[in-house]
């Protein structure tokens, strides 16, 4: 018995589904059904079972006979046209070994590029690296479109991982060509997910304005090809991009519509993702008990998905909203744990951050000079990872504890860099901003 990718693709066109949407109710990649479908590897197991649950059926009637696709007539090239006759001509001995070789790697390559996104679900990012920098190396050696498909979700995933770790330039640079990649192969789902994900990057280095275009064009491109799946990663990239703008009342109602998108397709991956922007988002704006709603049921959803890095992000939000509500025990211990996580996996970004939060609290407690310690200690590490945002941030901080002990010329020079920054990306604070930073440089 091998398993019936046509069947597998009928039945998901039957209901509505593009493969996106398959694999956010299957829990496995859109690739995985891609290549399901087109019989470039055989679905076994929980992957079989899965694909069978989201689509109404058993995992049997997704199986045929080997026999079947054997016994299954062809075209009879006519011997009566000499120019079919080249077509009869055998190959040679090593021209069938090579092929054979080439069909073996490339399956293999398929299974290691879905490993690669195994590991970065887990938080093992050093491992996911080396799966997808394998893939991309070795695709580059073979032959044909498929290869091209592949090497491009290698790179796209790859470049996810790598602005984990702060290595930005990079991860832009692969995206860019995996973008030209997918526009020229016509792969409308590779073009959407390159187009979010620069934006994501670049929201990671603070380029916010840079980061809604790509964002907002994502989303645009996922609506008009009906892929609901896209259109709710979108949505969440383009709350976090909003709320780092200053407009965290639309970057709540983005984050909703995401979250009821994802779990109207039961894409609890993505329904994860918008309840960690929603910690945020309700926490900016006050409502502390939705915040703290979210911030149970995206770490309950983390740790059954057992997504390390959704673990520590969580872990993240939830230490603002302990803040926020002046439970300084809570968000120091959630902090560390957020801390902790960031230093396991390698995501530079969740240690920046949750830095930040353990500094606001030594702030609160009154241990000034341990506040700027870790303020200056997440200023370098936000500078060392090219984090803009994080950069004007501690700055800003660091300004406010200077200016609090009365050195105001030290407080003017730490203050300007956050508001050149918040001018240059039209942030509603800006001009507020410049007016404090204006009466500390005329004093």
């Amino acid at each position: 018995m091998k398993f019936d990718g046509e069947k597998c693709r009928r039945l998901r066109e039957q209901l509505g589904l593009t493969r996106e949407e398959l694999g956010a109710r299957s829990r496995c990649h859109a690739r995985t059904i891609y290549n399901a479908e087109k019989g470039l590897r055989q679905p076994r197991g929980f992957i079989l079972k899965n694909l069978a649950l989201a689509l109404g059926c058993a995992p049997h009637d997704l199986m045929v006979a080997d026999s079947a696709a054997a016994s299954a007539p062809g075209p009879v090239p006519s011997v009566q046209d000499p120019e079919g006759a080249a077509d009869l001509a055998s190959p040679s001995d090593d021209d069938i070994r090579r092929t054979l070789a080439e069909a073996v790697e490339f399956r293999q390559l398929i299974e290691m590029e879905e490993l690669g996104e195994l590991y970065k679900d887990r938080g093992l990012l050093k491992r996911a690296v080396e799966c997808c920098e394998l893939v991309r190396q070795r695709t580059r050696t073979l032959r044909g479109a498929e290869d091209r498909h592949l090497r491009v979700a290698a790179s796209l995933r790859l470049a996810v991982v790598i602005s984990y770790r702060a290595e930005l330039s990079r991860a832009v640079e692969l995206l860019q060509e995996a973008l030209a990649d997918a526009r020229e192969l016509e792969d409308r789902s590779a073009e959407c997910f390159a187009l979010r994900q620069l934006g994501v990057t670049l929201n990671l280095a603070g380029e916010l304005r840079a980061s809604s275009r790509y964002v907002a064009e994502s989303l645009a491109l996922a609506r008009r090809l009906g892929d609901r799946s896209s259109e709710a990663r979108a949505l969440v990239a383009l709350a976090g991009v909003t709320r780092a703008l200053g407009d965290p009342k639309r970057s709540r109602d983005l984050a909703e519509s995401a979250r009821d998108l994802a779990g109207r397709m039961e894409a609890v991956r993505d329904v994860l993702h918008a309840e960690i922007t929603l910690v945020f988002t309700y926490t900016d704006l006050g409502e502390l008990d939705s915040a703290a709603d979210y911030f149970a049921s995206a770490l309950e959803r983390a740790r059954e998905l057992r997504d390390r890095r959704g673990e520590g992000q969580a872990f993240g939000g939830g230490a603002v909203v302990a803040y926020a509500r002046g439970d300084l025990d809570s968000a120091e211990e959630r902090s560390a744990q957020a801390l902790t996580i960031g230093r396991d996996i390698g995501d530079r970004y969740l240690e920046s951050w949750a830095l930040g939060t353990a500094a606001a609290v030594r702030r609160r407690r009154g241990d000034d000079a341990g506040a700027q310690t870790l303020y200056e200690s997440w200023l370098e590490h936000a500078r060392s990872i090219g984090d803009r945002r994080g950069e004007a941030a501690a700055s800003w901080l660091i300004g406010s504890l200077h200016a609090a002990s009365g050195r105001s010329s030290d407080a003017a020079a730490a203050l300007r860099f956050c508001v050149l920054y918040e001018e240059e990306m039209g942030h509603p604070r800006a001009a507020s901003h410049r007016a404090r930073l204006h009466s500390l440089e005329v004093r």
